[in-house]
């Protein structure tokens, strides 16, 4: 009786570590976690990537973005002189070739102020008169014609005025100066001459 209990037990034995060794391997093995880390999940899956921490995602204030970007830029503020002359222009420099030139006539403080054109000077008629004059800001100057030397015409070198070209005794032409300023002036066809003139506006 006690040997058949003793065979019983160690078949039971035998049979259950059977059994438990074939469900160890019958149990499929756990894959790891792509990227690595395994079960510990503390590898790939640690931080994601959040846009606008890499290098490419900031934006930058290099040469397409901030201080560039802005319309205005550092010369954006700049204010144009209007029909004024380069820095640096004076009567002297403008009518330093031309004779009938003796410094500038103050004409301020009137309405209007008349130049003749044919004057005197140059080796004939080819010359304003008077060449320099100084006005007040609102000022009309008024071009008259003599009807001497041919035909003339009256153009502002930076182009702010021109008038027709003609050798009428008749003609005139005005123009009035709103803004202060340099405007030299002369005639086409004998600014070579000397014929030129300028209009200092206070």
């Amino acid at each position: 009786m006690t040997d058949e209990r003793t065979r019983r037990t160690v078949l039971r034995l035998a049979v259950g570590a059977g059994l438990v060794g074939l469900a160890g391997c019958l149990t499929p093995r756990r894959q790891p976690r792509p990227g690595g880390g395994g079960d510990g999940g503390s590898g790939a899956r640690g931080t994601p990537h959040s846009p606008g921490s890499g290098p490419h995602d900031q934006q930058g204030t290099g040469r397409h973005g901030g201080q560039h970007g802005s319309p205005m830029g550092p010369h954006g503020s700049t204010t144009r002189r209007g029909t004024q002359a380069r820095d640096g222009d004076s009567a002297d420099q403008w009518l330093a070739d031309v004779d009938n030139f003796d410094g500038v006539v103050d004409r301020t403080n009137r309405s209007t102020v008349t130049v003749r054109v044919g004057a005197a000077g140059n080796g004939g008629y080819y010359a304003f008169e008077p060449p320099a004059v100084r006005v007040s800001r609102g000022t009309t100057v008024e071009w008259t014609w003599t009807g001497e030397g041919g035909a003339h015409d009256v153009v502002a070198r930076d182009g702010s005025f021109e008038s027709d070209l003609t050798a009428s005794a008749d003609a005139t032409f005005s123009h009035t100066f709103a803004t202060t300023g340099t405007y030299p002036y002369y005639c086409t066809p004998h600014r070579s001459l000397g014929m030129k003139g300028i209009v200092v506006v206070v």
